[in-house]
């Protein structure tokens, strides 16, 4: 086996594992950075240079700064160890240059979606895992975490399933309708999977994911979106109709939560309170209405950031989030005939994180964010794969 083989089948590995264990998605990241590493050493790759270095640089340092001027610089640090994550993007990129590794990785993602979505559903019908306060989680430690992987499953199956053109004849592996065929159990195991989770943001960042899909490939295809809208308002399934409130603990206590946070950008604007201090600073700034006593994040990507890191990192990873949508698009249009379908799939997804990250922190989780560093990679990789020749892996 090469380096670049095993290189790309631990890539496949992570993104699979991550909807399952993230403590074995590390460890395969951990050993691809080791491969990659030897392969850089060797002089059989470089270090992918991306629109997106500066954002990501300058997140990193901001983030760094702000853990040294926290209150608590060595819980601070700790917390921010998380940006090592990043480099699962750089040898993403260096993984799916080339159709065939992108399906393989692609593959591997539906396949740990299955998996996620298949777990959900064996814990509701026949574990108990079926009310509000005991929802699936499938593999994983919490409900949340597992409803914005299916989320992010759900939208990828999605794309795979209506805009892929086709399948290149010499594509090696399975043959095309038995990926066609993956995809459609990951969609519909993830799609049932996350109607009974009772996980709102999951549900709407769902809604848009799968919006951007139906309108690159046809804006009428919308009229589909809305017909599944439509038919569970007529079939009123229990899981759904329950949450549809305002009213609930859940939703007034994110609305005193998100007063609090405001109050936390408003006092430390520049550096903000550090990475990971939101639950032992809360209760100085949490107003006596709210619901609980203690938050570990503020329910919301924006919020969250600036109340830990400032206001320059808030616009910092804006520009991130924003380099990657607009080079999705863009590579998407160029390449919309071929393998273009998976930068688009990158901008569903993008588009899925940011509308459930309104009111969920999913950019904190982990796993959410190895698999999207993943699909971010694609458009990259496809941009990278236009300028050399890439050799058969």
């Amino acid at each position: 086996m090469t380096l670049e083989r095993a290189q790309l089948g631990l890539v496949a590995s992570v993104v699979a594992t991550c909807q399952v264990s993230i403590f074995a998605a590390q460890v395969l990241l951990a050993v691809a950075a080791a491969v990659y590493g030897a392969r850089w050493l060797l002089g059989r790759t470089t270090w992918p240079r991306l629109p997106l270095d500066a954002p990501v640089v300058a997140f990193a340092v901001w983030t760094l700064l702000s853990a040294a001027f926290s209150t608590n610089p060595l819980v601070a640090h700790q917390s921010a160890k998380k940006l090592v994550l990043f480099v699962l993007l750089y040898i993403a990129v260096d993984s799916a240059t080339g159709v065939r590794g992108r399906e393989r990785i692609v593959d591997a993602a539906l396949l740990g979606t299955l998996v996620l979505g298949t777990g959900a559903l064996a814990q509701y019908f026949f574990l108990g895992f079926d009310s509000l306060n005991s929802r699936p989680t499938s593999f994983l430690g919490h409900y949340m975490t597992a409803s914005g992987l299916l989320m992010l499953g759900l939208v990828l199956a999605s794309a795979r399933l209506i805009l892929r053109p086709g399948w290149p004849a010499s594509a090696p592996g399975p043959a095309p309708r038995y990926r066609t065929a993956l995809a459609v159990a990951a969609f519909a195991a993830s799609g049932w999977a996350l109607v009974i989770s009772r996980t709102r943001n999951a549900w709407l960042g769902a809604v848009a994911g799968l919006a951007v899909v139906a309108v690159l490939r046809a804006p009428r295809t919308l009229w589909l979106l809305g017909g599944a809208v439509a038919a569970i308002a007529l079939l009123r399934p229990a899981p759904v109709m329950d949450r549809l409130t305002i009213t609930d603990a859940s939703s007034v206590d994110r609305y005193y939560m998100w007063q609090a946070g405001i109050d936390m950008v408003r006092d430390r604007p520049v550096f903000g309170q550090g990475p990971g201090m939101i639950l032992s600073r809360y209760p100085l700034y949490r107003w006596v209405e709210a619901p609980n006593a203690r938050a570990p994040h503020l329910h919301d990507n924006a919020l969250q950031i600036a109340a830990e890191r400032g206001l320059p990192c808030l616009a910092f990873w804006l520009w991130w989030m924003a380099a990657a949508m607009g080079d999705s698009y863009r590579e998407w249009r160029r390449g919309r005939s071929g393998g273009g379908w998976s930068a688009a799939a990158a901008l569903a997804m993008l588009t899925a994180m940011m509308v459930a990250g309104l009111f969920e922190y999913n950019f904190g989780d982990s796993e959410v964010f190895m698999f999207v560093l993943v699909v971010t990679a694609f458009p990259y990789a496809l941009r990278m794969e236009r300028q050399v020749t890439i050799p058969p892996v």
